[in-house]
């Protein structure tokens, strides 16, 4: 008897790509009135954004777009710049109203006017450490400390801007969140905000996170098995 057996394998090869986490915080205030500054830490900004990263700093921005120590600090990114299409806007650390001493919304930046518009912008850039294809998350805060100090607030991002989410003060409806997708060298998105009622509009703060992916895991190549089966029998 004689028998020829062949056998092919092709292996497969296992590709892993890992997005990063990163977090900005940002929290408005009058650098000139500290007494009615109620401090705040990244588990104020984890109750309305989960993947805020607990060890991240909290920069304290007043109504010149000037930061607090000079530097903007976040996690997993660094060279990040503001600029706004407004030199500068007032702010107030309040002590009344209904966010007296809570953090994040009892100061803030504001103007006052009679259009109901998004049309000041604070722009924030450069994040291109995040890979494209990542989602962004944007949860932005905006309200005053009286009846009728809340906001219309949108984001541009890409040359598009996203809906208008508009702010209660009354019903405590007092943050927004925005979603978007990194783009490849797309390396800025800008906070749209305005009055909602022709009065007062207010900008308390922001969180900006990213999160990997589950790690993503190709098969590229195939796996394949092909056996050849050559039999001769004698019989005497």
């Amino acid at each position: 008897m004689k028998r020829v057996i062949a056998l092919t394998v092709v292996g497969g090869v296992l590709a892993v790509q890992a997005d990063i986490a990163s977090t900005l915080l940002v929290n408005f205030h009058n650098a000139d009135n500290t007494a009615n500054l109620t401090s705040v830490t990244a588990a104020d900004y984890q109750v309305n954004d989960a993947d805020v990263n607990g060890s991240a700093v909290v920069n304290l921005v007043s109504g010149g777009g000037d930061v607090t120590g000079g530097t903007v600090f976040a996690v997993g990114l660094s060279g990040i710049t503001f600029s706004a299409n407004t030199a500068n806007w007032n702010d107030w650390n309040t002590s009344g109203g209904n966010f007296a001493e809570t953090p994040i919304l009892d100061s803030y930046i504001y103007y006052t006017s009679t259009d109901i518009d998004v049309s000041r912008y604070f722009r924030i850039s450069g994040f291109e450490e995040i890979d494209p294809g990542q989602t962004v998350k944007l949860t932005i805060y905006g309200v005053g400390d009286g009846v009728d100090q809340e906001s219309q607030l949108a984001i541009t991002y890409n040359g598009v801007q996203s809906a208008i989410q508009t702010t209660d003060y009354d019903s405590g409806d007092v943050y927004k969140t925005f979603t978007f997708t990194k783009v490849d060298g797309v390396d800025s998105v800008d906070i749209n905000w305005g009055t909602a009622n022709g009065t007062t509009a207010a900008l308390s703060g922001f969180s900006m996170t990213s999160i990997p992916e589950p790690a993503t895991l190709g098969l590229i190549a195939s796996f394949g098995i092909c056996v050849i089966f050559v039999r001769r029998n004698f019989n005497i």
